[in-house]
């Protein structure tokens, strides 16, 4: 299907993002916080993409995220706070797809 063809660069965008942040190597969290993406990492993303604008704005952009992000039980724990607070693959599609809704198509001019 189209959605497959997209799959390999949509998961090569996601690791190219994906803990460019991370806490230094070595540290417990490094390795997890690698395989996710931050929201500085989203804004970063959305901004350098050039779709922030009247259609998406930067608090448009942070709800993105925040609808986003998996639910987890128990957000107490390191491990359950670093994957309440960034986003899987599967949560960057979603906010991803929710940005796109948020932006208008184009004009003819355009």
């Amino acid at each position: 299907t189209l959605r497959q063809a997209h799959l390999p660069s949509l998961r090569a965008i996601f690791s190219a993002l994906a803990g460019r942040g991370a806490a230094t190597e070595g540290h417990v969290t490094a390795k997890l916080e690698a395989q996710l993406v931050s929201l500085a990492e989203w804004t970063e993303f959305v901004s350098c993409c050039g779709l922030l604008d009247a259609d998406l704005t930067a608090r448009d952009c942070l709800a993105c995220f925040a609808r986003a992000r998996l639910k987890w039980l128990d957000e107490t724990t390191l491990k359950g706070r670093i994957h309440a607070t960034q986003l899987h693959f599967e949560d960057f599609m979603e906010a991803f797809c929710q940005a796109a809704m948020l932006k208008s198509l184009p004009t003819d001019n355009e």
